[in-house]
């Protein structure tokens, strides 16, 4: 009788095994590259495919079996996406994912903080432009890793605004209050001693 069994990134090799209840067998082992060992069990195989056995008693008579020896060695797939951090309230995230069931996350970003969630918060460190990789690796049960990196982006820079208000006459009774930025796309918001909000720029 006679097990081959499963190669993996965790278990990169196997030992084959082999028994017979004749006394006084031999063993040969041929690999499927054509390598032989006469040891019972051997180890160290890191290859696979069809083992074949023979069996030699006393008395030369001979049997045949084969066993197979799988490769599990694929790596997990994954996508994984960066943020950017900006003035909104948040939160912020990275997220992965993999089609690969079983799999762990684990993300290290610049200073050495790590995760174990599939998709963690990330927190800017309160710069105003900011760029950051984070590395994730992802892990599968048979222990093949897939290594990729995320941007996280730390856009806190503030718009720049000038603003002019007015001197209101019995000649002049109404003003026009009057606003700029060089910053595209901001948006306004006007609020008077009086509670009274207005979203025009002018």
């Amino acid at each position: 009788t006679a097990t081959g069994g499963t190669i993996t990134c965790a278990n990169p090799t196997i030992t084959l095994m082999a028994s017979s209840t004749t006394a006084g067998v031999t063993y040969l082992w041929t690999a499927p590259n054509g390598a032989t060992s006469t040891d019972q069990n051997p180890t160290d195989t890191d290859q696979g495919g069809t083992y074949t056995l023979v069996v030699t008693a006393p008395n030369a008579c001979t049997a045949m079996t084969t066993v197979m020896v799988i490769e599990d060695t694929t790596p997990p797939d994954v996508t994984a996406m960066g943020t950017t951090i900006n003035c909104g309230p948040g939160p912020f995230f990275v997220t992965a994912n993999s089609t690969t069931p079983g799999v762990t996350y684990f993300w290290t970003d610049a200073d050495g903080v790590t995760s174990t969630e599939q998709n963690p918060e990330v927190f800017g460190d309160g710069g105003t432009m900011n760029t950051e990789m984070i590395t994730l690796v992802v892990t599968a049960p048979n222990g093949c890793t897939t290594t990729t990196t995320v941007t996280v982006i730390e856009d806190t820079t503030p718009p720049n605004v000038t603003a002019t208000g007015g001197t209101i006459t019995c000649a002049n009774p109404t003003i026009t209050l009057m606003a700029s930025s060089t910053t595209a796309g901001v948006t306004y918001l006007w609020t008077a001693p009086n509670g009274a909000t207005s979203t025009d720029q002018n």
